[in-house]
């Protein structure tokens, strides 16, 4: 018994003179990161400010709150990523020196490399799969927006987005809109074509989304 305890504060000692391990707390500072970006990543690609009328805000945060904490954590990964370039710098120069001199590429490096250009060109120039993605959040936007404000009046939507009454019907108008203050934006996009979610980005002076 002795003798365990003797190893124990040994091995406490140890650890003590090792000190804080900068490379282990930025690994698991990039996990935690990334685990937050993709939450907040994921409520921000779903209809969040509707949720937010709904009353609906997960964990208590509006979309705003969630927009902010998204942001401030990418750049909280960012400041990771790049102390774990610095941190593992050697290793790294080791590395791109051993592929430069390399008399052939991998398949995988060049699949990631093909990969990696192809998404920034399609988010340039709106090709699948972000084309498709980014669609797919518009038409979730499309059904929340209809649940959210069909019994709500043009007047109603004004006051939502601290607009004047006049404005709205001003923009409503540039579209051939026509509308009255206490109309129902349901009945308005019945009778407009344009659906509750473009009537909104109108009224917000957007560029409909659902109908091209």
């Amino acid at each position: 018994m002795v003798g365990v305890a003797v190893l124990k504060r040994v091995k406490d000692r140890s650890e003590a003179r090792r000190g804080f391990n900068w490379r282990v707390f930025v690994v698991d500072l990039l996990l935690w990161t990334a685990f937050i970006d993709v939450l907040s990543g994921i409520f921000l690609y779903t209809p969040g400010h509707f949720a937010h009328s709904l009353h609906v805000n997960p964990l208590g945060l509006t979309f705003r709150q969630w927009a902010v904490w998204h942001t401030i954590v990418g750049f909280v990964l960012t400041f990771a990523i790049l102390y774990h370039v610095v941190l593992n710098w050697r290793p790294l120069v080791a590395y791109i020196r051993q592929r430069a001199r390399a008399v052939a590429l991998r398949s995988e490096f060049l699949w990631a490399l093909l990969l990696s250009a192809y998404l920034v060109v399609a988010t340039v120039l709106y090709w699948p799969p972000v084309s498709t993605i980014w669609d797919f959040r518009t038409t979730l936007n499309g059904v929340w927006a209809y649940r959210v404000w069909k019994d709500d009046t043009v007047a109603d939507l004004a006051k939502i987005r601290r607009l004047k009454v006049e404005q709205v019907l001003a923009r409503f108008e540039k579209y051939g809109i026509e509308a009255a203050p206490d109309e129902k934006l349901a009945e308005v996009a019945k009778r407009s074509g344009y659906p509750v979610y473009d009537l909104y980005l109108i009224a917000r002076g957007r560029e409909p989304a659902l109908r091209r």
